[in-house]
This record gives C-alpha cells, sequence and structure tokens, in this order.
C-alpha cells in the first residue's frame, strides 16, 4: 500500500491537487507560447549553419542538427499539448468531483517520473564514464531532489483521488486492525464511511 500524504505543504489534499493542476497549465501552456514564438521569429537553419560551419562533415552536421531541433520541438509541443488537456481534466474532476477525470494527469506524471529516472540514470553514467565525480555528485542530488518532488505531488493528486473514490462509492469499506496489548491481531472492524 503506498503513503496517502494528508496534505500538499500547507494546503488540502484538494488545494494542492488544484495548485498543482493549475501549475502545469500554466507551465504547459508558456511551454507552447515559446516554442511557437521561437518557431515563427528565431532562424533555426542560420544558427545550425553557424553551429556546423566549422564541421567537416557540413552537409551531414546541418541535417542531423535539423532533424534534432525538428524532433526536439515536435516532442516539446506534443507533451505540452498533451499536459494542457489532462490538466484541465484534472481541474475539472476535481472541481466536479470526478475522479475519472484525474486518471490521465496521474498517468501523465507517471510516465514523467519514469522518464526522469531513465534520463537522469543515462546522464548520470555518461558523467561517470568520463570520471566527472564532482558532476555526478551535483547532479545526482539534483535530480534525485526534482524525482521526490514529482513522486511526492504525484502521491498528493493520488491520494486526493483516492478520497474522491471513496466519498462516491456507497459499498467502499475501511478496514481496520484491532490489536491487543501484545500487538497481536483480534479481529478487523469495518467502519463505514
Amino acid at each position: 500500500m503506498l503513503w496517502e500524504p494528508t496534505g500538499c505543504c500547507c494546503f488540502s489534499r484538494r488545494t494542492g491537487s488544484l495548485i498543482l493542476g493549475t501549475l502545469v497549465l500554466i507551465g504547459s501552456l508558456l511551454t507552447i507560447v515559446v516554442f511557437s514564438y521561437g518557431l515563427l521569429t528565431v532562424d533555426t537553419e542560420a544558427a545550425i549553419r553557424k553551429e556546423c560551419y566549422k564541421s567537416q562533415e557540413k552537409e551531414d552536421c546541418e541535417k542531423l542538427a535539423g532533424y534534432a531541433v525538428a524532433t526536439m520541438v515536435a516532442v516539446h509541443m506534443v507533451v505540452a499539448t498533451l499536459n494542457v488537456i489532462f490538466s484541465s481534466m484534472l481541474i475539472h474532476g476535481i472541481l466536479k468531483e470526478k475522479p475519472c477525470l484525474m486518471i490521465p494527469h496521474m498517468t501523465m506524471r507517471l510516465l514523467s517520473i519514469i522518464f526522469s529516472i531513465i534520463v537522469s540514470a543515462i546522464l548520470i553514467g555518461i558523467l561517470i564514464y568520463i570520471n566527472e565525480w564532482r558532476a555526478v555528485a551535483v547532479f545526482t542530488i539534483i535530480c534525485s531532489l526534482w524525482i521526490f518532488i514529482l513522486t511526492y505531488f504525484l502521491l498528493v493528486i493520488r491520494a486526493h483521488y483516492l478520497d474522491m473514490k471513496r466519498s462516491v462509492s456507497d459499498i467502499h469499506q475501511l478496514l481496520v486492525e484491532v490489536s491487543d496489548k501484545n500487538d497481536t491481531p483480534i479481529k478487523a472492524k469495518i467502519f463505514y464511511p
């Protein structure tokens, strides 16, 4: 069984979930605006040509860099768009007390955590390979804190989701085990919410 936080910082689970959903929504909208503005104003081809100018294989460098930039922009735009949609669903689900609308946001956050772990492990492995031990220590601390924060926020939203599921369900029963003074279980009592 996973730990369920009682609140988020100094807020209740509901308020914390709403704040987290709103922050993701605003951040994703800003990402879309910044990338759209960058696509319209920045001459990426000139920047790529400038960076590949010194390369011996100039044409291959320009093609590879062009594909890399296009892929990065496309992935960021798709992820930001999905975050806008799923965060909107999360906020609507919390306000209308429809827990099923919270699932896509929680899934996206879980995938974000998994992706962060994989990328962090790869980058730490590269830093170890090139013997940058100070960078390994700093990067490990930063990545660990980032993954911890993402996990905590996911657990807050999940705890509120479970609260909503319990309040909506008529047949949900909370089992509490009762024990004697020697901590040996006697029986389980059923409490109805």
